[in-house]
Formats: structure tokens, C-alpha cells, sequence
């Protein structure tokens, strides 16, 4: 089995729950308060090991409460945490508000915001081997990011890029992704096209225009596509959702995980979208993501759908 080295963030999420969004000067009441371990980087690599892959963590906290809880959380899931650095500044804090089975975040990026190439550069250097994954997001430096794929790809690293929060100034860190994986949102920000079934062959074409080899855009309920030397779409799992925190960070994880195990990509999608399925059922980030032996058994009990004449196993993925 390979290795998935994730470099990310780590953040202490602080959820929500509100019958109303706030209006401009507007204060509302919420009917839950959920904190809650989470960071892109974290939830990631916390969804991959719980799929018993072999997770390393590259990333920052602060030297503060928060930083301590996220580091035992890691280490309790079975991640390799040491070489997680410990910053003289806050950890980072993502607030969310959760609204109809959906949410919007607001992220303080503290630690994340001051973690460096030169902070991992070495250690990655050292210990990854050809063939190894390295999966990031863009909740930390974008200099950071860009040269870190730029590195994982010297090393013979596959790397998964999951560009969020989606920026323009980030658009050259694509060319340095094996797999790109953005939802609709971030898809429209970097390409200028909000994706729709009409228009996939103009995406995947902007997308390796920009240096992108496989493009997996997730669609929510819609399920998600893979662009690569053929269109695949994949139809969605019809579940109740409860909140989509996690979900996408759960299919990220989980799909790094079923590659690491070397299995191909559609396997890798199928499993993945079956795992994000779950999520969107439970309150919360890391807490939300299944194990191993949940996906499994999720996937023999439920039915699957079909698309592009041949059935498949999907999910919600956000």
C-alpha cells in the first residue's frame, strides 16, 4: 500500500444550526452549538485513514488549546502527527452556519495561514517514495501549495489537488495535479463555466488548457463527473442530508485511500461517493466520516444507479 502524505490544514470548526440566515445588522438564534475537529487538510486525511490507509500529516497548529485537541485527534485515528508543526500564533477556526441541510463558512486561518514550503520541503523529500500520494487544498499559502506539488511531482508523487476555497491567483497550481478535484462553485471560478451535462467537453478542454490531467468536478445531489480520456458521470445516492460539512472532504480522502490501495480511478469514485454519502447524514466534520467497514456494508445493502449504460456506485459529494 502507498502512502497519502496530506498537506493542510487543521482547523476547530464552530457550527450553527439556524432556522434563518442573518440579514445585514440582523442577529438570529441558533438551535445547536457543534465545535467540532475539522480543516480541509485534517478532514481529509482523517477520511482516508479511517479507510485504514497509511496517512501522514503535514501541516500547522497553534500553540494553543485547539492545537493540542487536534493533534491527539490525529494521532488517535491512527495519522502520522509528528511532523505536524506547532506555531506561536492561533490554530485556525472555521465558523459555519448550518441552514437547511446546508452551510456557509468563514474561515480564520491563524497557524494555517503561516505554514511555509521550507516547514516540510525536507521532511517530504526524505520520506516519500515514487508512487506515494500527496493531496492538498487552498486553505493554506498558495506559495505553499504551488511548490509543494511542484516537489510531489519531482518525487514521482501522484497529487490530488482539491483547490479550496477556489482563488484565481491559485490557477498555476493546476498544472502541477494529477487529479483536480473542485465542486461546481470552485469549477465556475476557475474556468468561468458553471458545470451542466451540455457543456463537459468545454470544461474538461479549459481544464487541460490550464495544465489539468483527470478532473473530477462533484456536483452535490447530482452526484459528480470524471474528465479524463473519456466523460464519465456518475449519478448520486438519494439520501437525506443533515449537513455537507464534510462530504466532500470525505470523498476526497476516501478516494485517495482506494488509490493507495491501487485500485483505478472509477473504483476509487464509486467507493468514495458511497463514503461522502454517509456523511451528509450526520451532524458534524470528522465525527461524520465513516470507517471502512461502513462504506462497505452501505455499498452491498443500497441499490446502485446507473449512468452511461453501466452501473455504478455514487453518492453525494459535495
Amino acid at each position: 500500500m502507498k502512502t497519502i502524505f496530506v498537506m493542510g490544514s487543521l482547523n476547530m470548526d464552530v457550527s450553527f444550526d439556524v432556522d434563518n440566515l442573518p440579514k445585514n445588522g440582523e442577529t438570529v438564534n441558533s438551535r445547536n452549538l457543534l465545535v467540532n475537529l475539522g480543516g480541509k487538510g485534517a478532514n481529509q486525511a482523517v477520511a482516508a485513514a479511517k479507510q485504514n490507509a497509511n496517512v501522514v500529516m503535514l501541516g500547522a497548529v497553534g500553540n494553543d488549546q485547539f492545537g493540542e485537541q487536534l493533534l491527539k485527534s490525529l494521532k488517535e485515528t491512527g495519522i502520522a502527527s509528528e511532523l505536524v508543526i506547532r506555531k506561536e500564533c492561533g490554530t485556525g477556526v472555521a465558523g459555519i452556519l448550518l441552514h437547511n441541510g446546508d452551510n456557509r463558512i468563514i474561515i480564520h486561518g491563524g497557524a494555517n495561514s503561516s505554514y511555509e514550503y521550507d516547514d516540510f520541503a525536507q521532511i517530504l523529500s526524505k520520506q516519500a517514495k515514487r508512487g506515494d500520494i500527496f493531496v492538498t487544498q487552498l486553505e493554506t499559502r498558495n506559495d505553499t501549495v504551488i511548490n509543494g506539488l511542484k516537489l510531489a511531482k519531482r518525487l514521482g508523487m501522484l497529487t490530488i489537488l482539491n483547490p479550496a476555497p477556489a482563488s484565481s491567483d491559485a490557477t498555476v497550481a493546476l498544472q502541477y495535479s494529477d487529479i483536480l478535484i473542485p465542486n461546481e462553485t470552485e469549477t465556475e471560478i476557475l474556468v468561468g463555466i458553471y458545470p451542466h451535462r451540455d457543456n463537459y467537453a468545454e470544461l474538461k478542454k479549459r481544464f487541460r488548457q490550464m495544465g489539468a490531467d483527470k478532473i473530477i468536478i462533484t456536483c452535490g445531489d447530482k452526484g459528480c463527473v470524471l474528465l479524463d480520456e473519456e466523460i464519465k458521470v456518475y449519478n448520486a445516492y438519494k439520501v437525506k442530508a443533515v449537513d455537507t460539512t464534510a462530504a466532500g472532504d470525505t470523498f476526497i480522502g476516501a478516494l485517495a485511500a482506494v488509490l493507495a490501495k491501487g485500485r483505478n480511478i472509477g473504483e476509487a469514485i464509486e467507493y468514495a461517493t458511497a463514503a461522502s454519502a454517509i456523511a451528509v447524514t450526520r451532524k458534524g466534520a470528522q465525527c461524520s466520516i465513516p470507517v471502512e467497514k461502513e462504506v462497505s456494508e452501505f455499498l452491498k445493502r443500497t441499490d446502485s444507479p446507473c449512468e452511461n449504460g453501466v452501473t455504478v456506485r455514487t453518492a453525494m459529494a459535495i
